[in-house]
């Protein structure tokens, strides 16, 4: 492998790493009964059912994430609006009431 090879590896594990951290909202797979969301509705804000803060907002017809992907259906929440409790729980931040599971979150292409 010459020089310019090992700066393309290079180059490219490195945008691969800071892929993972452009994401700044967390998408869900689907709506969960909580939402509510209105029939018919095609976007629309999501709010905490514990504490009714708003925390995100919802998309049919999708939307693009900070990493650049688009997202279709988008049940977006901004990672500032909820922290996670532990490695499978995340609840909002104001009320820290809990909202989804890991099984609930869609992982897309970057």
């Amino acid at each position: 492998m010459n020089i310019e090879e090992l700066e393309r590896e290079l180059f490219k594990d490195l945008t691969e790493v800071s892929n993972q951290y452009d994401c700044q909202s967390i998408f869900l797979q689907y709506e969960l009964p909580w939402m509510k969301l209105p029939a018919g509705q095609l976007k629309g804000k999501l709010s905490c059912p514990h504490c009714e803060h708003r925390l995100g907002r919802f998309s049919w017809a999708g939307s693009q994430c900070s990493c650049g992907s688009w997202v279709v259906p988008s049940i977006q929440f901004p990672t500032n609006n909820i922290e996670k409790l532990n490695s499978i729980e995340w609840a909002c931040i104001y009320c820290r009431g809990k909202l989804f599971t890991k099984p609930d979150v869609k992982t897309h292409d970057r």
